[in-house]
């Protein structure tokens, strides 16, 4: 699959299989917890669906869903 292709898969998709739901949801924006983190408790995660990027709102890290796999899955990005 190539880069292009990735980046336009739909982050709350991804979240979504993961199992993932939001906990709030204001106009185009969804909130998540950081579900990489064990017990991580709030809503730490934010997902504009707009623009297909999420955001963590405790370490200010985020980009597109690539970045998101990476994290998550622990992978490089030649892995992701």
């Amino acid at each position: 699959m190539e880069i292009k292709d990735l980046k336009e898969m739909l982050i709350t998709n991804y979240l979504d299989e993961q199992g993932v739901k939001p906990v709030r949801r204001r106009g185009h924006h969804l909130y998540y917890q950081r579900f990489w983190v064990a017990g991580a408790d709030g809503v730490n995660l934010a997902v504009d669906t707009k623009l297909n990027l999420w955001r963590d709102l405790t370490d200010g890290k985020g980009g597109s869903i690539i970045d998101l796999v990476m994290l998550d899955r622990r992978l490089s990005f030649h892995d992701a």
